[in-house]
């Protein structure tokens, strides 16, 4: 039997993406921002038991909003979701990928919460 040796290379993608980890942060990729939060630096956070959605409205809002974390030097960003899962009991038991939806109605970007 041969074996190939596979060299690990990145993946890109141009499809708008949010990856909730483990720790409690929440990754939006550029393509993310580019489309949903392009003029916002801040979210407010909703949940809807029922449908197991998570919703994410674009704000400028300081009081009650979770900032937008942009690292200098990249396109990515991050929200802190700790609080916001502990306070819903929403458990996290491994890192997940979704595609973000835009919610006309609710005017909020949402994600379905399976079986994290």
């Amino acid at each position: 039997m041969t074996y190939e040796k596979f060299l690990k290379r990145r993946v890109v993608t141009k499809k708008p993406k949010i990856i909730l980890g483990e720790e409690g942060v929440f990754w939006f990729n550029n393509n993310t921002l580019d489309k949903f939060f392009k003029d916002f630096d801040r979210v407010f956070l909703f949940w809807d038991k029922e449908k197991r959605k998570i919703g994410f409205q674009p704000t400028n809002e300081k009081k009650g909003s979770f900032s937008i974390s942009k690292s200098k030097g990249r396109l990515d960003a991050t929200v802190s979701g700790i609080s916001f899962l502990r306070y819903y009991d929403i458990k996290v038991t491994r890192r997940t990928t979704f595609v973000p939806i835009w919610n006309e109605q609710e005017k909020l970007v949402e994600i379905k919460i399976e079986g994290t």
